[in-house]
C-alpha cells in the first residue's frame, strides 16, 4: 500500500506502508521510505543551515556547504530522519486508521542511510475490539433493591456532613 502524506507545504512523502498481525491486540507495521525523499530533506535542511550558521572565517550564510556538512551533518541526518519517522508513523497509523494504546517500539532496520532507502519497523498494541457472541435469547435476572426511607435519610446525612464548610463568626452582634 502506498500513502502520499503531506509533509511540509508542498512536499510529499511516498510511503510504503505494510501491517503484519502479530497478534489479536498488536501490530507490526513495516515503513519504507524512499531514499530520495531522505535526501531531498536532508539537503533542504542543510542549506537552510548553511544561510543561517556563523562560522569563524565566513561571512554570515556564506559558510561552503562541505564545511557546514562536516561540521552539522551528523545532527541534521538525526532531525531528519527523527522527523521522517515520527511522519511516517503518523500517516500510518492515520491512514489505516489504527487505534493504538501506548508507545510503539520503533526501530530503523538499515542503519547505513546513504543511498538506500529507510526502513521502519514499529510494534504497535491495539486497544482490544471484543466481540459478545450468542448473546440472544440470553435470560436475566435482575433483583432490585427497595430502599427504605431512613435509609435515603442516612445517605442525604452523610452527603451534608460531607461538603458541610464551617467558617468562624467574627461579628457576634447580630
Amino acid at each position: 500500500m502506498k500513502f502520499l502524506g503531506g509533509v511540509e507545504k508542498g512536499d510529499k512523502m511516498d510511503y510504503e506502508i505494510q501491517i503484519a498481525e502479530t497478534s489479536e491486540a498488536t501490530r507490526e507495521l513495516t515503513i519504507t521510505i524512499p531514499e530520495s525523499v531522505f535526501s531531498g530533506r536532508f539537503n533542504k535542511m542543510l542549506s537552510k543551515t548553511a544561510t543561517e550558521v556563523r562560522l569563524k572565517g565566513f561571512r554570515p550564510g556564506r559558510a561552503p556547504r562541505a564545511v557546514v556538512s562536516k561540521l552539522y551533518g551528523p545532527k541534521i541526518k538525526g532531525e531528519v530522519l527523527n522527523q521522517l519517522i515520527y511522519d511516517a508513523y503518523q500517516a500510518a497509523v492515520t491512514e489505516n486508521s489504527l487505534d493504538v494504546v501506548g508507545l510503539p517500539d520503533i526501530s530503523v532496520e538499515n542503519e547505513e542511510l546513504e543511498g538506500k532507502d529507510i526502513v521502519i519497523k514499529a510494534k504497535v498494541g491495539l486497544y482490544p475490539r471484543p466481540e459478545i457472541k450468542d448473546f440472544e435469547g440470553l435470560k436475566l435476572n435482575v433483583e432490585l433493591e427497595s430502599l427504605k426511607p431512613e435509609d435515603i435519610d442516612l445517605r442525604a446525612q452523610a452527603l451534608r456532613e460531607e461538603h458541610a464548610v464551617y467558617e468562624d463568626i467574627n461579628d457576634r452582634t447580630k
